[in-house]
């Protein structure tokens, strides 16, 4: 394996095909006016609109500012892979885990397999105007953002594209207000666990699923053969 440490960015893909295993993201310095310190970025190149590729595998990705694995208008796919740890930019904003950020150049523009996603600030996974499928993963202990919001996964269209998110075989855990948002998206769980759901740091919410539209944005949600349990308020 490889270990990265840099500031600011740890591993840059711009428009092309990349290859990861076996390695160590470890430690990536917040850098900029922003105080950003991705673990992983993989972007379209911006001056000709190429999406890139990434597969990411038995690897670990830990300690980042702002935003663990990013990708944007491209393909990823992060497989036996551990991201955490993902701590609050240099604003004191987010600190999420994995963002994936559309339109999605494919079917699947993230496919997460086998994958451990702990002690994010805010939320765990967010997949905006993107689509996803994630087998076999677990989310747990995504901490409290200053509104004390800790949500597991949220699924949510973005003024590009809409948002939709296959997951199966997981485990969503330790939540804080909201363990699974759909807001506007199309959302398939199946054979998933979702539990300890635990309100904000108001006590409101602390609901285990939650499927929510509004007057432009209508979501979605299939649930089968899925176990949703301790929740504060609500399954």
């Amino acid at each position: 394996g490889v270990a990265f440490t840099g500031a600011g960015l740890g591993v840059f893909v711009s428009g092309s095909e990349a290859t990861v295993e076996a390695t160590v993201i470890r430690d990536t310095l917040p850098g900029g006016a922003q105080g950003r310190g991705r673990g992983m970025n993989v972007q379209l190149d911006v001056d000709t609109g190429a999406p890139a590729t990434l597969l990411l595998r038995d690897s670990l990705i830990e300690t980042s500012y702002e935003i663990g694995v990013y990708i944007g208008g491209s393909e990823a796919a992060l497989e036996a892979t551990v991201v955490r740890d993902t701590l609050p930019d240099g604003l004191g904003g987010r600190g999420w885990a994995v963002l994936a950020e559309g339109p999605s150049p494919g079917p699947f523009a993230l496919h997460i397999r086998g994958a451990l996603i702990e002690t994010s600030r805010e939320i765990g996974l967010f997949v905006y105007g993107s689509d996803a499928m994630v087998d076999g993963t677990i989310v747990r202990d995504t901490l409290p953002n200053e509104s004390g919001s800790g949500w597991g996964v949220h699924v949510k269209p973005n003024p590009d594209a809409d948002a939709s998110l296959l997951l199966r075989g997981s485990l969503i855990e330790t939540s804080r207000e909201i363990g699974v948002l759909t807001f506007g998206a199309q959302v398939t769980v199946e054979t998933t666990v979702v539990r300890d759901t635990e309100p904000g740091a108001d006590g409101r919410f602390g609901d285990g699923i939650v499927v929510m539209s509004d007057l432009e944005l209508l979501a979605s949600a299939h649930v089968t053969t899925t176990r949703i349990e301790q929740s504060a308020r609500a399954g």
